[in-house]
């Protein structure tokens, strides 16, 4: 049923982020980190370019997590080219609401969980030590950023899908995962899975967006640092859906001692990210 809710995907790009890319881009070559930061704010565009150049890279290289790196290794040229066959695609617009609320939400989730990454490291003991590895930003920022694109392809295929999220997420004690495999026989998280080894995103970032909702993560002592970088970024993951209100508050209650527990944090820590989180005003869609 994933397979089939994922076949012919495409998310659309908006198009005033192209308008913006074409601004930068007069006159030749723009600057790649400004082009980065257009394309990256973008669930469509960092898809396709992370897709490219991954797609291009020699055997044995390592995936490619930043939009950043991704750019520089195809060139500008290689890279307008993807943009302006984006950009004439005729799925550039969507009418979909929750398509469109998914892209802006992604981009918001990702600037939380890249400032989160940097505030755990000051008040978790654990990286104080160097008993815990730090984490990349940007792999932080693609797994936030497409964390819920499955939800994309569920309601591409379910009519009744948008109607049907509402309806769970107004229940506090829901599951979002179960009631979609109850209700449809698949879920946006495996989903999103498939969608993203479609698109040749990082190994690791298509395992934290099947992942996302599973709190057993927690449950494996004795990790290996590569291992122990995934449960971080979990961790992250959870308490920025804790923070923003994304996860049902059963969810939250049913991992949260054991995030808690992981980081060495207390429950005042967390109210204290959650007011720190506002007073950032990171809800701003680029």
């Amino acid at each position: 049923m994933a397979r089939r809710v994922i076949e012919d995907v495409t998310i659309p790009s908006r198009p005033k982020v192209m308008l913006d890319i074409s601004r930068i881009s007069e006159g030749g070559e723009p600057d790649w980190r400004k082009l980065s930061y257009l394309i990256r704010g973008d669930m469509a565009l960092a898809s396709a370019v992370l897709q490219k150049a991954n797609s291009s890279r020699s055997k044995g290289q390592d995936s490619i997590a930043s939009v950043e790196n991704a750019v520089i290794m195809l060139g500008w040229h290689k890279t307008k080219e993807l943009l302006e066959e984006m950009f004439f695609s005729h799925s550039l617009t969507s009418k979909k609401k929750l398509a469109q609320e998914i892209r802006e939400q992604g981009v918001i989730t990702a600037n939380a969980a890249m400032w989160l990454v940097q505030r755990i490291t000051t008040i978790s003991p654990h990286f104080r030590t160097g008993c815990y590895p730090l984490l990349s930003l940007d792999q932080t920022y693609i797994s936030a950023l497409f964390l819920n694109c499955g939800m994309i392809a569920m309601e591409n295929h379910f009519p009744n899908y948008n109607k049907f999220v509402k309806d769970i997420k107004q229940d506090i004690n829901s599951n979002l995962i179960d009631a979609e495999n109850r209700e449809y026989g698949t879920n946006h998280a495996l989903a999103g899975y498939l969608m993203s080894k479609v698109w040749k995103l990082p190994k690791p970032v298509c395992n934290i967006i099947l992942d996302h909702h599973k709190a057993e993560i927690f449950n494996k002592p004795g990790q290996k640092v590569k291992n122990l970088r995934f449960t971080i970024l979990h961790g992250i993951i959870f308490i920025v859906g804790h923070l923003r209100g994304e996860i049902s508050l059963s969810e939250w209650e049913l991992i949260e001692d054991k995030i808690l527990t992981f980081f060495n944090i207390t429950h005042k820590d967390i109210e204290k990210l959650a007011v720190d989180l506002q007073t950032e005003n990171l809800d701003v869609t680029q």
